[in-house]
């Protein structure tokens, strides 16, 4: 269904072909593009295995030609060269792997091109929630961390969790709580503010509320005392009547005269937005129902104004700024739970893209490490956390693989892909691209989840299969030639 290919990477790979072309910025940049999209997508064995590189990823999804402008394109692989660079200079020293990886993430956590670090994308209420891991293969040891909000470069604090901890896991205020322990500044959220992302939260938001069904519903629930119920059967008739639960207590609901009764006057309405079907039967007066909505889904609703939301937003500085359509959130107080779980559109290019950025090295002594950040998915909520800080999911390495995924998180989590094609390394004996291809583009296909890595075994080998249109992704080794590749054709 899906090609398979086993990106062998090396210059000895392409000795004696057309492909053996100066480093990448030497030719022009179309050839040099065109030439890096060709190797990655070399299906060759090598004859001689490198003895030490990186690979680097972006994020994988729906990425096309079209919507990819040749300036964004060609700054985007700017910033994947220079990526590897960093982490090529520090493996050419005799550095170590966990260091290269750092390194490479770094520079992409910077970028506000990838959806990690200062180009995170927003959650819901308008804030960038970060999530990074990284771990040493030799020893096996690992830190992450989820929700952070303030840590320019997460990757470091996931490292300092690792090295400075006995834990592998903290998330938000506990997890900058042990930064600022360990000496790690925080920084302003205005920091991780981009119009662009912001715009791409509006749009989602926006089309959020057009496929709820239910825009009109912040409006009706404060216009429809009961009365109105009959004359809009549309949405407000839903609401009174979604409650199930209240269809059977007023025995005769072929009016609604008696719900109106049993919650008091207009309690039973506004206190339906969605699944308040228990909330009713306990508050006597209208007070309860916002107190029974949980924390955040009372605010957006009942108060029809949306002085709530804003409200909400963890950090002031953006949300409040455009409280956008805060609409949306009074949207979602239906049947929205799924919507944060389906990938989103990405802010900058429209494309369907799961942004993550990750990196994994093979040093001079053998050793493998891997590491991962994201800012997630776009219009997220509750709190939702991908694969990115889960180990054996979204990261993983031990002494013979490291792992780096991108794509639709919950997916990656259910299957424990990282930790998978390890495991078939290990236990099957498989080669690392035969592994990969195999979870990638059978396992995960069939589970219906989409998305990539980038992996690496010690003797060299390299494998990036993934089962999207497109996957942004380099690799660099000994001789330290920079090679980028974008999309899933040449």
């Amino acid at each position: 269904m899906f090609p398979s290919f086993s990106p062998w990477l090396h210059r000895s790979l392409l000795a004696g072909t057309a492909l053996l072309l100066a480093p990448l910025g030497c030719a022009t940049s179309t050839q040099s593009a065109a030439r890096d999209e060709a190797i990655l997508r070399m299906d060759a064995p090598p004859q001689v295995k490198p003895k030490w590189g990186l690979v680097i990823h972006g994020g994988a999804g729906v990425i096309s030609r079209e919507n990819l402008s040749p300036e964004r394109e060609a700054a985007m692989r700017a910033v994947l060269t220079q990526a590897l660079q960093a982490g090529h200079a520090v493996l050419a020293k005799g550095g170590k792997s966990l260091d290269a990886v750092t390194a490479a993430i770094h520079v992409l956590e910077d970028s506000p091109y990838f959806n990690a670090g200062k180009g995170a994308v927003f959650n819901h209420d308008g804030v960038n929630e970060l999530d990074a891991a990284v771990m040493d293969g030799k020893t096996r040891a690992a830190g992450a961390v989820a929700g952070v909000r303030h840590i320019q470069n997460p990757i470091d604090l996931a490292r300092l969790v690792m090295e400075k901890s006995p834990h592998v896991m903290m998330v938000g205020d506990g997890a900058e709580a042990f930064a600022q322990s360990q000496g790690m500044p925080l920084v302003d959220a205005k920091y991780f503010y981009t119009e662009e992302r912001w715009q791409g939260l509006q749009r989602a938001l926006a089309e959020e509320k057009a496929k709820t069904a239910q825009p009109a519903t912040p409006a009706t629930p404060p216009a429809t005392p009961e009365q109105q119920q009959p004359v809009t059967p549309g949405t407000p008739a839903a609401p009174p009547m979604t409650p199930g639960t209240q269809a059977a207590p007023p025995v005769a609901p072929g009016t609604q005269a008696a719900p109106p009764a049993t919650p008091g006057k207009q309690a039973a309405p506004p206190a339906a937005p969605g699944t308040s079907a228990t909330p009713p039967v306990t508050p006597g007066t209208p007070a309860a129902p916002p107190a029974t909505p949980g924390k955040q889904s009372a605010p957006p609703t009942a108060p029809g104004t949306q002085a709530a939301p804003p409200a909400k937003p963890g950090t002031p500085a953006t949300p409040p700024t455009t409280p956008g359509t805060p609409a949306a959130p009074p949207a979602k107080p239906g049947t929205q739970a799924a919507a944060p779980l389906t990938p989103g559109v990405d802010p900058i290019t429209g494309d369907h893209k799961f942004g993550t950025v990750g990196a994994v090295a093979l040093d001079q002594e053998g050793h493998l490490a891997a590491g991962t950040s994201t800012g997630g998915m776009t219009n997220k909520r509750f709190g939702r956390v991908g694969d990115s800080p889960i180990i054996g999911a979204g990261t993983y390495a031990d002494e013979r693989c490291a792992v780096s995924a991108t794509g639709h998180g919950e997916f990656f989590i259910r299957y424990t892909v990282a930790r998978d094609i390890c495991a078939r390394v290990e236990y099957q004996d498989l080669p690392l691209p035969e592994a990969a291809n195999f979870v990638i583009h059978d396992v995960l296909v069939k589970a219906g989840g989409e998305g990539g890595v980038i992996a690496m075994d010690r003797e060299g080998h390299v494998a990036m299969p993934f089962n999207s249109s497109g996957m942004y992704r380099g690799y660099i080794g000994e001789d330290g030639t920079p090679t980028v590749a974008i999309f899933q054709q040449p």
